[in-house]
């Protein structure tokens, strides 16, 4: 029982080996061949590798290599075969493995012969000590090397902060715009102006400041006015004023506006002496005015 468990053993060990013998394909120097333009090296020292196939060939492939750096490789073609040349710098020392070539041709694979080299360090001269290992140099910071090294990565951040700084300027932009639109929305002209006249009323500032009286009645009305209409009445002059509204309002309104005006003026300027009654009176005025340019509301509009 035993013999038979070591014979199916060895006959299986057998089996894989021949397929790995078989996969790794056909050593044909015909088909393909690799050779080396030396045996022997030094480190530092320059290999070339030379391969030979047929052009028909496909699948070219070449396994690693420890020790050796490839450097560049060359294609020629010469009678239907073609030439391939690989250099490696030779960075170790001792017995180098040459890269195994595997390609397929008339569906056959094929693989070249284990190649390898020798590789030697430079001997030291009789009565020449080696020099000392020389320590790192110290390289100064370049700005523009620095920068052309890292131009890209600097282009795409200049970028990237050109767009956040669009999406910052557009997202306050609306944000500034809705906060505006909300503004207006939330003020009621109408009913702040005609508050205002009637904190004037209760307060009675005329028993202190005229001349202030006056000036906060005009500034009321014309700020009130200015937003009704559309005109800017808070930058013109009196004068001015009657000049634009004679052509647009009716002769009530204009009387009204004008009567308030000239007095608050004349308080202002000429230093004149005027009654409670005629407070009052130019309070009222103001206030009547304030209703003739009340905005009309919706409801307003249905009844």
């Amino acid at each position: 029982m035993m013999r038979k468990y070591v014979f199916f053993i060895v006959t299986l060990l057998f089996g894989l080996s021949a397929s790995g013998q078989k996969n790794q394909g056909t050593v044909d120097p015909s088909v393909l061949s690799a050779q080396t333009d030396s045996s022997q090296y030094l480190v530092g020292g320059i290999v070339e590798y030379t391969l030979e196939y047929p052009l028909s060939a496909t699948s070219f492939s070449l396994d690693t290599v420890q020790g050796l750096l490839l450097l560049q490789q060359d294609l020629d073609t010469a009678d239907n075969y073609l030439k391939h040349t690989i250099s490696f710098l030779v960075v170790d020392s001792g017995t180098l493995a040459m890269p195994r070539a595997t390609l397929e041709y008339t569906g056959d694979t094929y693989t070249t012969d284990s190649t390898s080299v020798l590789a030697t360090i430079i001997p030291a001269q009789e009565g020449v000590e080696r020099a000392e290992n020389r320590a790192l140099k110290t390289i100064d910071f370049n700005f523009g090397h620095w920068v052309s090294h890292y131009k890209l990565h600097l282009l795409g951040l200049l970028l990237a902060l050109a767009l956040a700084y669009l999406i910052y300027r557009f997202v306050s932009r609306n944000t500034e715009t809705k906060n505006e639109e909300e503004d207006l929305v939330e003020i009621d002209w109408f009913a702040d102006t005609m508050a205002a006249l009637a904190k004037l009323r209760e307060e009675q500032p005329w028993e202190i400041d005229a001349k202030g009286y006056y000036t906060s009645i005009a500034d009321i009305l014309r700020r009130y006015l200015s937003v009704q209409t559309g005109l800017p009445l808070s930058e013109q002059t009196t004068s001015e004023s009657l000049a634009t509204l004679r052509t647009r309002w009716t002769s009530e309104d204009v009387e009204r506006f004008e009567f308030i005006m000239t007095r608050a003026d004349f308080v202002k300027f000429a230093k004149g002496q005027t009654t409670v009654g005629e407070h009052l009176d130019c309070l009222q005025r103001a206030e009547q005015l304030v209703l003739d340019f009340k905005p009309i509301e919706e409801n307003d509009g249905l009844e």
